[in-house]
């Protein structure tokens, strides 16, 4: 039999009435409870201020997302319309041409500026999309630092 069931002590240990027993039991349950409940509004708590710091991470990732993706679409749209006005000037400057030679030509210089242009293109939408990569996780990096240094602050 264990020390719960047990009065007394050392050698002359008896038995505990049932009685006793529950009001032993009962004592033990209100102060685990206690305990327990103070536990868990300090979590609750914890959980709370965690969830605002996550929402707000969230938010600001969601926020640069959405930045990136504007530029990234008036880039496109920039790039669409230079390429339009162009290859409409190209097609008005070809049917001015008199011979052969002189079309080949036009023709020619309107594929390598064309190619040069989708070239510098792919450059800058590869620009906007490295830094929509950065900014969409500089939330997350800083939320994450910010909880390491938490972490570190609380270790004993």
């Amino acid at each position: 039999m264990d020390d719960a069931g047990l009065r007394g002590g050392g050698w002359f240990a008896l038995p505990i009435d049932g009685s006793e027993r529950r009001a032993k039991m009962a004592q033990q349950a209100k102060q685990t409870s206690k305990t327990t409940q103070a536990d868990l509004t300090g979590q609750l708590e914890q959980i709370a201020a965690f969830n605002g710091a996550a929402m707000d991470m969230i938010s600001r990732a969601g926020q640069a997302y959405f930045n990136s993706v504007t530029a990234l679409n008036e880039e496109l749209m920039r790039f669409l319309a230079l390429r339009l006005q162009h290859d409409a000037e190209f097609g008005q400057t070809l049917t001015k041409c008199e011979d052969w030679s002189a079309a080949a030509e036009l023709q020619q210089g309107w594929v390598r500026e064309a190619g040069e242009e989708y070239f510098a293109e792919a450059g800058k939408l590869f620009e906007l999309a490295s830094k929509a990569t950065i900014e969409g996780w500089k939330p997350v990096q800083e939320r994450a630092s910010q909880a390491l240094d938490d972490l570190q602050k609380a270790a004993p």
